[in-house]
């Protein structure tokens, strides 16, 4: 592995987005920014091999944001 790609959607829509790729295949943390308050978000990843074929992706993980 020599990459992640990180892939986020809302509930609502059917298009995952790339949010981010992250070199290495250690370091698979990842902070997201600008996101709406108290909205709903769902995250999946794919890790990336050297020869640029990608795994099917993980279990799709839900998170809500706080109201400030």
């Amino acid at each position: 592995i020599t990459s992640y790609l990180v892939q986020r959607r809302t509930p609502t829509d059917k298009k995952w987005e790339d949010v981010a790729k992250i070199e290495g295949r250690l370091n698979a943390e990842y902070i997201d920014y600008d996101l709406e308050d108290e909205k709903v978000y769902e995250y999946r990843i794919f890790a990336i091999r050297f020869d640029g074929i990608k795994s099917k992706p993980s279990k799709v993980v839900s998170t809500i944001t706080k109201k400030l």
